[in-house]
């Protein structure tokens, strides 16, 4: 029996599902634990030897400079496998926990200090680039060739639905909240 034309897209996207399922999650996990983080709460925390805004500047720019890098390692093809990777995800709420309670804690020694704020944003971001990268390569890896639009589709739809579930959660209180995604709290 011949398929239609839909029954036939229907059944592509299904097995390549099946076959990138793990890798879909873990990239819409990677991006809810980096929205959660970056730009709002990693950014609360001004450096001190630069003004308000160009602590920012700086912020960002060092996160979009490590992404970046971590992209390209991840063209590295031997130095890791999916546990590695999937384990990797699962890992970066350490520096999740840490950024929270960095917010909190204005002295302790070493862990409140400017540089160990910006390595800490540039391990986040190299650990986020790295695994959305790695997560990429891994899936085209797991489908045929005839699929790979199919997988990127998916996997990009991953991505972006992390991202915009965090968004969305900022959205529900627009008026209180910044555009970094940071709570604003006005004072009486």
């Amino acid at each position: 029996k011949k398929l239609s034309v839909v029954e036939a897209g229907a059944s592509k996207t299904l097995r390549v599902f099946k076959k990138i399922y793990p890798n879909l999650i873990h990239i819409f996990l990677n991006y809810i634990i980096t929205f959660m983080i970056f730009p709002g709460v990693s950014l609360e925390r001004q450096i001190s030897f630069v003004n308000l805004s160009w602590s920012v500047v700086l912020l960002v720019t060092i996160f979009n400079i490590f992404d970046t890098v971590g992209k390209s390692l991840a063209n590295k093809r031997s130095w890791y496998n999916k546990h590695f990777i999937f384990a990797m995800i699962w890992l970066r709420f350490i520096p999740f926990g840490l950024f929270l309670w960095l917010t909190l804690v204005k002295e302790f020694p070493v862990i409140t200090t400017d540089y160990f704020h910006l390595i800490l944003i540039g391990w986040f971001a190299l650990t986020n680039g790295f695994c959305t990268g790695a997560l990429f390569v891994l899936s085209q890896e797991k489908t045929e060739a005839d699929e790979h639009e199919m997988m990127g589709f998916m996997m990009v739809f991953g991505l972006n639905t992390g991202c915009l579930l965090y968004t969305s959660d900022a959205a529900d209180d627009l008026l209180c909240v910044d555009l970094g995604g940071r709570r604003i709290i006005k004072k009486k």
